[in-house]
């Protein structure tokens, strides 16, 4: 029988769940960057592993693995999977403690829901990688939870604010008034202000529009060619390049049988799913969202619901 426990290990650093079907799953948590005052060490950001019994369905993505690794077909390396967690099974039956290389330990328990012990000291968080804790002889002032006192400002109100406002409003008032009188005077009309036969909302010179006023600034545009060629100019239309989609997937398979079986079987079960082909696989999705916020909210509501290892696929391919 094959170990599978560094293939676990490594799909949980590229994925956020494995299951092991009728076993449970591996979920992952992000862990920011924090100080350990015991070994006084600054610890960077990292993920930590639980394992959740009640996540019994799925599978797929580690048999692919598996697959893929001993260069076996996938009903073998199912088979192979079975094997591994029947022998799980079995030796937690018996009380027997397993350990997994680099991932933790299995305890048996009276429930029949094995214990799981992680490693503290595995980090499966690929960014971090390389990393290693930085000792440090104190606490870093931003890890610490003491309350400084900010010192005390002292405010010092206007007693005249109101005085401001009337005085400016006063000065607005003003303007409008000299506009208005210039406007009449010298048939100036600005956004027509004092000329109620003009529909135009701009700028109007000279009054009420006659031909002979249109035919003098039109003779104005021809002597400066430049000046016309500006303002019969149009920008041509940007075209929006299309925003990425972003797609739950179940289940990617290069298989389009498969994929149409697996696809059956979700709307059987009250699921709304469909394939999309991308990159030389079909990939089995329950929903497409524009919005990535609104596909990771659904995507945590389905995976708890669904108990299967669902992940989300951003693409610019828009969904049939």
């Amino acid at each position: 029988m094959i170990d599978l426990s560094p293939y676990i290990k490594d799909l949980i650093i590229q994925h956020e769940c494995i299951i092991l079907p009728e076993f449970g799953g591996f979920e992952t948590h992000y862990m920011p960057a924090c100080y350990n005052s015991d070994s006084k060490t600054l610890l960077p950001p990292s993920k930590k592993i639980v394992f959740k019994a009640e996540y019994q369905k799925g599978g797929e993505v580690i048999k692919q693995y598996i697959s893929t690794k001993l260069n076996i077909s996938e009903e073998k390396a199912g088979i192979e999977l079975e094997t591994y967690i029947e022998d799980l099974k079995t030796r937690l039956r018996n009380g027997e403690q397993i350990l997994l290389k680099g991932l933790g330990i299995f305890k048996p328990t009276q429930t029949g829901i094995p214990d799981f012990e992680s490693f503290n000291e595995e980090n499966y968080l690929a960014e971090s990688f390389g990393l290693e804790p930085l000792s440090v002889t104190e606490e870093p002032d931003f890890f610490l939870e003491k309350k400084h006192k900010l010192p005390k400002i002292n405010i010092q109100y206007r007693n005249n604010s109101l005085s401001f406002v009337i005085v400016g409003i006063l000065v607005i008032s003003i303007l409008l008034l000299i506009t208005v009188l210039l406007s009449s005077k010298f048939e100036l009309y600005f956004f027509n202000i004092g000329d109620k036969n003009q529909e135009s909302d701009l700028i109007i010179l000279g009054g009420n529009s006659t031909k002979g006023q249109a035919t003098h600034v039109e003779q104005a545009i021809d002597n400066y060619t430049s000046v016309q060629n500006a303002l019969l100019y149009l920008p041509e239309e940007q075209k929006e390049e299309p925003s990425a989609m972003h797609f739950l997937v179940v289940e990617s398979l290069k298989n389009l049988s498969n994929a149409a079986k697996l696809k059956e079987k979700l709307i059987e079960d009250g699921y709304s799913a469909d394939i999309l082909e991308s990159g030389g696989y079909y990939r089995v999705y329950l929903g497409s969202y524009s919005n990535k916020d609104d596909a990771l909210v659904e995507l945590q509501r389905i995976r708890k619901q669904l108990n299967h290892s669902i992940w989300l696929l951003s693409s610019n391919i828009e969904a049939k």
